[in-house]
């Protein structure tokens, strides 16, 4: 079940979950989106969008459930920045030993632009990724749908 964190104390929540989970600092331009497990309503996935500069922002993605990825969460995860926030480029940091974290932002259509060697945590690389929105084969799929 997809949430917005339209809600102060739902923004909260997710700023605390980012923080904790990935060392997501504060930020007063957080926008946020839940899953909820349909059956348990349990918080399964938790996406933030902090650093809105311009025409883009960086995206933040905590998973609790590794099994599957809905495809409305993913319908919705590139909506609201490329449809509803007027986004052009997405940008992800990653630690390059995050072997999971490298590999899904790449089958998500995230393509690496940058490397800073050896000054992540426990001697990893700082991977940047961006995705653009001509690119997004999420939001395409809806058009094309249509």
């Amino acid at each position: 079940m997809l949430i917005a964190a339209n809600a102060p104390e739902l923004k909260q929540l997710a700023a605390e979950i980012l923080q904790k989970e990935i060392g997501v600092q504060p930020s007063a331009d957080l926008q946020a989106l839940f899953w909820a497990s349909p059956k348990t309503n349990e918080i399964e996935w938790c996406i933030g969008y902090t650093s809105f500069l311009g025409k883009t922002c960086q995206i933040h993605v905590v998973i609790f459930n590794k099994k599957y990825t809905p495809r409305k969460l993913l319908w919705a995860a590139f909506d609201y920045p490329f449809n509803q926030a007027g986004v052009e480029t997405l940008i992800g940091i990653v630690n390059s030993k995050n072997d999971l974290a490298m590999k899904y932002d790449q089958n998500l259509g995230f393509k690496e632009v940058y490397r800073f060697e050896g000054v992540h945590d426990e001697g990893g690389d700082v991977v940047v990724f961006e995705m653009k929105k001509k690119d997004c084969r999420f939001i395409k799929e809806l058009k094309d749908a249509a």
